[in-house]
């Protein structure tokens, strides 16, 4: 056995003479103590390996939810009530425009779903609010006491 070459206490794996702990299990690295296996461990599942010192395991980063997917759906939810066709408007374009951020993020940022939702109602609300403008116009000028002058007006257009 070479003087430098060293073992796991815990998992008996080689440990390079320069690291003071296994790259395995994270225990502090030593010589085989008399009586114990010197032998790195035979077959069966691998603990993963952990960077030393053993600080616990690792940590996924934080990943972000994109602020503009958010306002998409806050300003789409709020144009049903408020301000239909503008805030509709800026909750489709947000909602791309959040889209096209998330996925050059690769995987650093999420709210897709929220972008899509966005996207989504304020379609719907501008369609509902067109519909029910489109209607309270034709039932304003059928009613109106200038009607025979608005629908002359009106072919008088259509015929230049």
């Amino acid at each position: 056995m070479d003087k430098e070459e060293r073992f796991c206490r815990n998992c008996g794996a080689v440990v390079p003479p320069a690291h003071p702990y296994c790259s395995q299990c994270g225990t502090k690295a030593g010589d085989v103590p008399p009586g114990a296996s010197a032998t790195p461990r035979g077959p069966g599942p691998v603990p993963p390996p952990y960077a030393y010192p053993y600080c616990g395991p690792p940590v996924a980063p934080h990943v972000r939810t994109e602020g503009l997917a958010i306002a998409s759906l806050v300003i789409a939810i709020f144009s049903f009530f408020c301000c239909p066709f503008i805030g509709s408007t800026i909750a489709i374009i947000l909602g791309y425009i959040a889209r096209d951020r998330i996925s050059a993020a690769e995987g650093r940022v999420e709210g897709e779903s929220l972008a899509h939702a966005g996207i989504i109602i304020g379609f719907a609300s501008l369609a509902i609010h067109l519909a029910i403008s489109s209607v309270a116009l034709i039932v304003l000028i059928a009613v109106h006491p200038w009607r025979d002058i608005i629908v002359y007006g009106a072919s008088l257009a259509f015929a230049l």
